[in-house]
This record gives structure tokens, C-alpha cells and sequence, in this order.
């Protein structure tokens, strides 16, 4: 572990950094698996400055606390949470395993190129957070994103092989991004593409889909293709989706 201190105009910062570690906590004994697990057994990171992980394995239930500045690969089991108030620019991570979830409260951030592969919940989004998943791939999901009262922007990622590929909730779940001018996203071999309910809205320039039964759900109204749904059509539905071209496979 690294601990370092730096001053800009006449305020200090800090700098937190875990290296090449094996940082094991313990589980989330929640049994609600739509709490946010706000009990961390064990927090870190750096509350006036940046936390950075580095060739890490984390465990257990880990908060987050501070801005993240994580541009190494990592690993994590269990719940990474992040709390609510920060921003942060996160590259190549991987969250493996039924267990493993990303928790943004309030977090705005970047989690590029990341792998979450046989979640229960891939990321798990409350409270106007604001999280861009440029060119991130889900990979065998139960459900990969879903978002309460927040935003997910999806450029360039792949859904494969998830039950639900994404879950708008009061939220957004968009793609189309000018800072990462990505095609896609691409889902593939998924039971449901995305579902939007409560005055949730999805914007998207390019969608692909590739073998999913059921490429959208509105507001409980089912679309078994992006095609087959028109918003200027939508007659009572509350929730909004636009997109410019779909592509099936």
C-alpha cells in the first residue's frame, strides 16, 4: 500500500494507492439483493483525494471512498461500492463471479473496457449516478445494469449470453455519446434486451441484437423486436426509447 500527499493551491490532497495485494473482506450478509450494501466491513480510499487500486483480487464487501483514479487491471468477487459524491476514471476491470457487483451511489465516473462475467447483478446504479461503459462487455449476466433514478451509457459494449441485459428504473439507459462516438451496442444470445419503466428514457444511435427473444420492454409492454416499437405510437406508456437503426443478425 502507497499513501501519498500533495498540495494545490494551498489545499492538501491524498493519494491512496493498494498494490498487487489479495484484499479480502468480509461478504455483504444482506439477504435483499437490491439493498445497496451501505455496512461495508471495510472502507478505503482517500476522502479529500484519489484511491487507486493496482493488480489488486478484492473481496468481500469493499467501499470506496474518495475519487478513483484506477487505470490498472483488478479483480473483484464480491461488492465494490462506490460512494456517493465522487467522480472517477476506472480502465480494465473485471468483476467475476454470482457474487461479484459494482455499486454506484451518487458516482460519476468512467468504467472502460471493464469484463463483468457471471453476475447476479453486474452493476447496480441509485441515486443520480452517471456511470459510461465504453466498449465493456457482460458476459453471462443474471441482470448487467440496472439503474434506479440514475444513468448508463452503453457505446460499444457487448451483452452476451444475460438473461436481461439492462434494467431503467425511473432512469437512463443510452448509448448514443459524443465524447465515445462507439458503434453498438451488440447483444447477443440474452432472454431480454433492455427494459425501461417509470419515465425512464433510452437513446441510441446504432443497436444490434443477435438471437435475444425479447429485444425491449416499456413500461410492461413487450417488443420482440427494437423494430416492432415506435414512440410516436406509444399511447400510455411514460417511458420513452429512440433510436436511429436496428440491426438483427
Amino acid at each position: 500500500m502507497e499513501w501519498n500527499r500533495f498540495e494545490s493551491n494551498n489545499m492538501e490532497f491524498t493519494r491512496m494507492e493498494w498494490v498487487g495485494i489479495n484484499l479480502r473482506a468480509p461478504e455483504n450478509t444482506s439477504q435483499d439483493s437490491h439493498q445497496c450494501p451501505k455496512q461495508q466491513a471495510f472502507l478505503t480510499g482517500a476522502d479529500a483525494g484519489y484511491h487507486h487500486f493496482r493488480h489488486c483480487h478484492v473481496q468481500g464487501t469493499v467501499g470506496a471512498i474518495g475519487n478513483a483514479d484506477t487505470l490498472h487491471p483488478n479483480v473483484y468477487t464480491g461488492d465494490f461500492y462506490h460512494h456517493a459524491g465522487a467522480i472517477g476514471k476506472t480502465v480494465y476491470q473485471g468483476f467475476i463471479g454470482q457474487t461479484s457487483t459494482l455499486w454506484t451511489e451518487g458516482f460519476k465516473g468512467i468504467y472502460a473496457g471493464a469484463i463483468f462475467c457471471g453476475n447476479n447483478r453486474g452493476h447496480r446504479g441509485i441515486n443520480e449516478s452517471e456511470i459510461h461503459f465504453p466498449g465493456t462487455s457482460f458476459l453471462n449476466c443474471d441482470v448487467a445494469i440496472r439503474m434506479r433514478s440514475s444513468i448508463a451509457n452503453v457505446p460499444g459494449c457487448l451483452f452476451s449470453g444475460c438473461r436481461r441485459a439492462g434494467d431503467a428504473f425511473n432512469g437512463k439507459l443510452n448509448s448514443r455519446n459524443i465524447a465515445f462516438p462507439l458503434e453498438g451496442p451488440l447483444l447477443r444470445n440474452c432472454q431480454f434486451g433492455f427494459r425501461y419503466t417509470d419515465k425512464s428514457h433510452g437513446d441510441h444511435q446504432t443497436l444490434v441484437t443477435q438471437n435475444v427473444d425479447v429485444d425491449l420492454e416499456v413500461d410492461g409492454q413487450q417488443f420482440r423486436s427494437f423494430s416492432d416499437y415506435n414512440p410516436g405510437d406509444a399511447g400510455e406508456l411514460i417511458s420513452t426509447v429512440h433510436y436511429d437503426t436496428h440491426t438483427e443478425l
